[in-house]
């Protein structure tokens, strides 16, 4: 079901018809380009004076300072979460319950597993049944062609050996 949202977001892709009067393409007005241009002229500037600061080389005691510094703000932080997440669970009465695998899960999964091996093992008998086949009829297609050449090979000289053969036939009835 598709909400009003996602609708407006697919119609982003969708090609637009541009007119000439369409606001988005008109030209900003002269107060909304200074406003931008002092916007990004603030941002700049404020870019530049941090990379100025952090250009600055740091002492060897600074920086061990912002090394203990930033690793106890992560322990800090993750002890914090340690204790949030304890005291939802003491909340929630999750600790208190046993955790419990149900038996049919193995059998699911046990399932599962061999009838992936036999729908793999269909795929290859169905492949080699098919290889064996077009292998079947590629042999007959091969032996009628055999055959069709055979024959006509035979056509082809087996006019000359009737006109042959009835002349031996008519010497041999001559010479008895």
């Amino acid at each position: 079901m598709a909400t009003k949202f996602s609708i407006q977001i697919l119609s982003i892709y969708y090609p637009k018809e541009l007119c000439e009067d369409d606001p988005s393409l008109q030209k900003p007005s002269e107060d909304k380009l200074k406003e931008k241009i002092e916007k990004t002229r603030q941002v700049l500037e404020a870019l530049v004076s941090f990379k100025v600061s952090a250009a600055i080389s740091i002492q060897h005691a600074e920086k061990q300072a912002l090394v203990l510094f930033n690793t106890f703000v992560i322990d800090h932080h993750n002890k914090n979460l340690l204790l949030i997440s304890d005291a939802k669970q003491s909340a929630d009465d999750r600790g208190l319950q046993s955790i419990q695998i149900n038996t049919n899960f193995a059998k699911l999964a046990k399932s599962l597993y061999t009838a992936d091996l036999k729908a793999r093992e269909a795929v290859d008998m169905r492949a080699k049944v098919e290889k064996q086949i077009a292998k079947k009829q590629k042999e007959e297609k091969e032996e009628q062609l055999r055959e069709l050449a055979l024959h006509a090979r035979t056509d082809r000289t087996g006019i000359c050996l009737a006109d042959k053969s009835d002349d031996q036939n008519a010497e041999h009835d001559q010479i008895r």
